[in-house]
């Protein structure tokens, strides 16, 4: 990320803390939508949901080992 940041001459910086705020609200915003489909808000209501976001990634394509990944190829397998 930082080399792609460099070339576009964009303060690397700003591109790494923009991309950890756009997660964290994506993240918020989905939590949100989660306790208005259940109309309930516990603390474990997500739990049994976290070995099927891995599968998500794997399928499409993001390594485990760190290095690169397309946010496209992992939202087509979350649609799949």
């Amino acid at each position: 990320m930082r080399s792609r940041a460099a070339i576009a001459a964009s303060t690397v910086a700003f591109v790494g803390i923009s991309a950890y705020a756009i997660s964290g609200f994506t993240a918020a915003l989905s939590g949100v939508m989660l306790s208005c489909f259940n109309r309930q808000a516990v603390a474990t209501q997500a739990s049994g949901y976290d070995g099927n976001v891995l599968v998500m990634l794997v399928v499409g394509g993001v390594s485990m080992a760190g290095g690169e990944g397309a946010a496209s190829q992992a939202s087509c397998s979350a649609c799949s």
